[in-house]
């Protein structure tokens, strides 16, 4: 296996200013593509997939619009209805119309309702007309009162609707902060309040403050990272190559991104980081191997060869199985886990291939020999590697009975772990957009969405007088299912037009009971609506000829958890009714962002540990493959199960959810673990190959040390390094990012262990290679 890396050392010695110059062409073309990458932070993209509800979900959208492109502001006050109070609204109305990319402004002092007074149409606040007047008909108004108005009067709300064309992220956000400034900009009346929220706002935000993260994380850990280097390997060259690699890595990634179109969205974005910690790994393992041969003194060239050859075996299982373990990601169904997973697997062969090339080039410019600290540093670290091996050998069940227990206790603590996520979890809770939403969500139903697709059968009249009592029925329904409110349907529309058409009588308020009096109703409202402020007031919620009908209905942002009890409860309605439907000639579904989007997180999470599992079968045949033997390889798997199960159950004790963000890195921290694992055992291979002592416990624990005292820097070097790198996510402005960072800091420290103490244990306890030859290892 080591032939091809002879080859590749031969080549990079003889051509060095060749494929240096390759190099730089190629970082230089990889710079100007990557400036083109792009950001899309929309929620609805964890939603994408091929499933039938992701379908009729867009299906829906198409017909009536979206509702993910809705800006609100929300606007509170001690009486909407007074005089300063309307005053102040149509001066906000009119800056925020004026606003290049809002399409319509709704809100009190444009409404035009229905059944309101002797007209069809009438508008709710006219100019000069009377405030207590509009107050009262607001108030008892059901398609206004709780919907544009608070029950209380004392808050209102005002529905922005962003063109379609502007919701990518480049044209987005100058329309929200258009809107961001009319609301500073206009003057409030004294005791007034005015927030902007909604799924743009959100989208805008996280895309700003995760650039911002971003541009404050990679100094910073370049910063750290540069620091602990210095102080493992004492010379400023050995700390400036890593670095370099990596720097080159996310580079040529942000190329590929770009040239296959992929965006940084709400999953990939901690690809950089990830990388950054991945390509240093690598590389620090490769430079120290190359100090090593230079500190024995071994001739440059030939120390550059021993690393190539040795280390490319190395990193190259680590860089398979860790791309193995994103790779497995694309078994999910939903495709921005599998475009995650392909990316990163893809990012970590790019990071491997550049460390293998791009290293030795630059070691191999190093004429002058390593600095004395860089030789009293390799001193420290095997005297340190020698105290740890003597430590694990002679304290060896100890710490497996310790690891045992500690692995129960975790596995028991794990079951408490639940699944909970929430739209706004990204943002802290004292931000301003969480706090605009809490507001929203005490006076108003929320912003997540569900609906209820209603389909007739071709040749039914969906408006005859039995099908729409069937409407109002599950539209009652519907308004008595717990955190559901907002409900409407074609069915309110028909009702305040009957109200209307009977002088304003609230009595009348409901369908028309007579065949064929809807359908005309509906032609009058379009007529007399047509290129005014009713117009597509019906159009929203039916569309004949789509032979499609909608109930709508929203919650605030209540959790998965909860959404996904509301869109039981919803569903075994339906299903209750089925014999209903078929009498009726109609079909009904649940729809929505929020039926959608809980099904969607239920269907990510349980993706991701299914694509744990098979990480897990792959990476352990290709230990079998490496280690040329079944036990070495069974053995190699505890300390990476360890991290996985001790995290886990780190969660269920402190009580925290499992989140999309939480689940993500127990499929990263496999990857990171086992790389350090195969360091440890390929190393411990070479070091038995050349041990003659007879004695197994005695030949074990001189492998064991002089495999700790080869590779014992390199590993605690990497795993402080991803430790300090994924800690500076700490100071990150989202929670999400944070937790994400905790999760990653809990695994690599478990990880460390596992690697320094645990398989030195494992290894000197069940001794795989201990029936082999003094010669060779088992199955080699």
């Amino acid at each position: 296996m080591t032939a091809p890396f002879e080859r590749l050392a031969d080549l990079l010695l003889r051509r060095r200013r060749v494929i240096v110059c390759a190099f730089l062409v190629l970082v230089f073309l990889a710079g100007w593509v990557a400036s083109g990458l792009g950001f899309d932070f929309s929620p609805q993209n964890i939603f994408v997939s091929g499933s039938a509800d992701f379908v009729l979900l867009e299906e829906l959208q198409e017909v009536f619009g979206r509702d993910d492109n809705v800006l609100l502001v929300v606007v509170e006050g001690p009486d909407v209805f007074s005089a300063e109070m309307v005053g102040y609204l149509r001066l906000l109305h009119a800056g925020l119309a004026a606003i290049d990319g809002i399409e319509r402004v709704e809100d009190l002092t444009v409404l035009d309702t229905v059944g309101i007074g002797d007209s069809l149409a009438s508008p709710l606040l006219p100019e000069g007309g009377s405030l207590e007047v509009a107050r009262e008909r607001a108030l008892e108004h059901p398609l206004v009162r709780s919907r544009w108005v608070s029950e209380d009067g004392r808050a209102m709300l005002m529905s922005l609707s962003v063109a379609e064309a502007r919701m990518d992220y480049e044209n987005l956000a100058p329309v929200v902060e258009g809107a961001s400034r009319v609301l500073k900009e206009t003057t409030q009346p004294a005791g007034v309040q005015a927030g902007l929220v909604g799924i743009p706002v959100a989208r805008v935000l996280l895309v700003d403050r995760l650039t911002g993260d971003q541009l404050r994380f990679l100094p910073l850990c370049l910063l750290l990272f540069f620091l602990v280097l210095w102080v493992f390997f004492g010379d400023l060259r050995t700390v400036v190559v890593p670095l370099l690699a990596v720097g080159v890595t996310l580079l040529l990634v942000a190329a590929l991104l770009v040239l296959s179109g992929e965006k940084i969205n709400i999953i990939n974005n901690v690809l950089p980081t990830l990388l950054f910690v991945i390509g240093a790994s690598d590389a620090i393992h490769l430079v120290s191997r190359y100090r090593q041969e230079m500190q024995a003194g071994v001739e440059r060239k030939t120390a550059l060869r021993t690393a190539i050859v040795h280390l490319g075996v190395a990193c190259f299982l680590t860089s398979i199985t860790t791309a193995i373990g994103f790779a497995s990601l694309a078994v999910g169904r939903l495709d921005i886990l599998q475009r995650f997973g392909l990316f990163a697997a893809l990012g970590v062969m790019v990071a491997y291939g550049v460390t293998i090339i791009l290293v030795p080039l630059a070691l191999g410019t190093m004429k002058r020999p390593l600095s004395r600290a860089a030789g009293r540093a390799n001193a420290i670290a095997e005297r340190a590697a020698s105290q740890v091996a003597t430590f694990t050998v002679r304290h060896r069940y100890a710490i497996l009975c310790v690891t045992f227990v500690l692995m129960s206790g975790a596995a028991f603590m794990a079951t408490r772990v639940e699944v909970e996520n929430y739209l706004f979890e990204a943002f802290p809770e004292d931000d301003a957009v969480v706090e605009a939403n809490r507001r929203l969500e005490s006076r108003f139903p929320g912003i997540i969405p569900f609906t209820i697709a209603v389909r007739w059968e071709e040749g039914q009249d969906p408006l005859r007088p039995s099908v729409l009592a069937y409407l109002d029925e599950l539209a009652d329904f519907l308004s008595s299912v717990d955190e559901v409110g907002g409900v409407f349907s074609i069915v309110d529309v028909l009702s305040e037009i009957n109200v209307a058409l009977h002088g304003g009588d609230p009595q009348w308020r409901r369908a028309p009971l007579e065949e064929g009096v809807a359908r005309g109703q509906l032609g009058t409202l379009g007529q007399l609506a047509a290129g005014g402020r009713l117009a597509g007031l019906a159009e929203r919620f039916y569309s004949e000829e789509h032979r499609l009908l909608r109930i709508t209905g929203s919650t605030g942002d209540i959790g998965s958890r909860a959404l996904a009890r509301t869109a039981r409860t919803i569903e075994a309605r339906l299903e209750a009714d089925r014999e209903i439907h078929r009498q009726l000639g109609l079909s009904c579904l649940l729809s929505g962002d929020g039926r959608v989007g809980s099904a969607a997180v239920d269907r990510l999470i349980g993706d991701l540990f299914r694509s744990l599992l098979v990480a897990f079968g792959f990476i352990f045949i290709v230990l079998i493959w490496a280690l040329g033997s079944f036990r070495s390889a069974l053995v190699a798997m505890v300390p990476n199960v360890f991290p996985l199960l001790l995290t886990l159950g780190l969660m269920g004790t402190l009580g925290l959810d499992l989140q999309v963000a939480t689940v993500i890195v127990f499929s990263v921290a496999l990857g990171l673990a086992v790389d350090d694992t195969i360091h440890f055992m390929i190393r411990f291979r070479e070091e038995w190959a050349v041990e003659s002592v007879e004695d197994a416990d005695e030949r074990y624990a001189r492998c064991i040390e002089r495999t700790l005292r080869g590779t014992g820097q390199a590993i605690f070097a990497t795993s402080l390094l991803l430790a300090v790198g994924y800690s500076v996510l700490l100071l990150s402005n989202f929670p999400i990012t944070q937790r994400f960072g905790v999760g990653m800091l809990m695994t690599v420290s478990a990880a460390l262990i596992g690697d320094l103490l645990v398989l030195p244990a494992c290894l000197s306890v069940f001794k795989p290679f201990a029936k082999t030859s003094s010669s060779r290892p088992e199955g080699r």
